[in-house]
């Protein structure tokens, strides 16, 4: 079997990075930090995403006591939220698991979108492999898609029903 794997050094990474600087810093997420960097691909430069994990305690501070949502700032970002998984929807995405800790919100309240290694479909690939369409995240299936043959695509089934904005 045909290994594509690259090796690369925490210098390599660091070069890919500029030197993991907070320009290229995407954002903090669940684990770690997220980085975009360049990567020399023969002829060409790819850009890529470069994920540090860090054994920090506390990535982020939640339910910071001093920094309330408003009324306004609930809804608007409610609805950034849906205007997002309207988005994905109408670009024919799978999302087999989408929670919490996907998202974070910004300065200004947007939601933004962070490691998806379940998502597949649209730009990451024209067709979708149908044969393994109804799993989800380990150990569950949707309910409604369960009942249905193999081969069998309900996509009415791909919604998020596990998002709570909450202060």
């Amino acid at each position: 079997m045909k290994n594509d794997l690259l090796d690369l050094s925490s210098e390599d990474l660091s070069l890919i990075t500029g030197q993991f600087s907070p320009d290229d810093l995407i954002g903090l997420t669940h684990l770690g930090k997220l980085y975009r960097g360049k990567m020399p691909n023969g002829s060409v430069t790819m850009d890529v995403a470069v994920k540090i994990l860090v054994d920090d305690k506390r990535i982020f501070m939640a339910n910071v006591d001093d920094n309330k949502l408003t009324r306004l700032e609930r809804v608007k970002t409610a609805l950034a939220l849906a205007h997002l998984l309207t988005y994905l929807h109408g670009r024919k995405y799978l999302i087999r698991s989408f929670s919490p800790s996907h998202i974070v919100v910004d300065q200004k309240f947007t939601p933004v979108l962070f490691e998806f290694g379940l998502l597949v479909g649209g730009v990451l690939g024209n067709t979708i492999d149908e044969s393994d369409m109804r799993l989800g995240p380990f150990g569950y299936i949707d309910p409604f898609s369960a009942r249905l043959g193999p081969g069998e695509i309900d996509y009415s089934s791909f919604v998020s029903s596990n998002i709570t904005l909450a202060n």
